[in-house]
């Protein structure tokens, strides 16, 4: 059904853009982005890893209008790797 593996590659260079920008937006999407696919593709403790690594740059950033679909996303890898917290 998915197309994950073309999906992976345009994910980290978005990734690798945004961190060079240092924008906490554009860090965050992208983030979020790969934490969507790695989650797609079972990869949790990846996904888990991208979602909070966007949570942290926009809470260090006092930006919090996307920490919620970060925080959802990551609570879910938690459960998918049954882990509390």
């Amino acid at each position: 059904m998915g197309r994950f593996q073309e999906a992976a590659e345009p994910a980290t260079t978005a990734r690798q853009i945004a961190d060079r920008l240092q924008d906490p937006y554009a860090v965050a999407w992208a983030c979020y982005v790969a934490a969507s696919l790695h989650n797609w593709m079972g990869r949790w403790d990846v996904a888990r890893s991208e979602a909070e690594h966007g949570s942290e740059v926009l809470r260090e950033a006092g930006r919090v209008t996307t920490l919620s679909n970060l925080t959802a996303l990551s609570s879910w890898t938690h459960a998918c790797l049954g882990k509390d917290g």
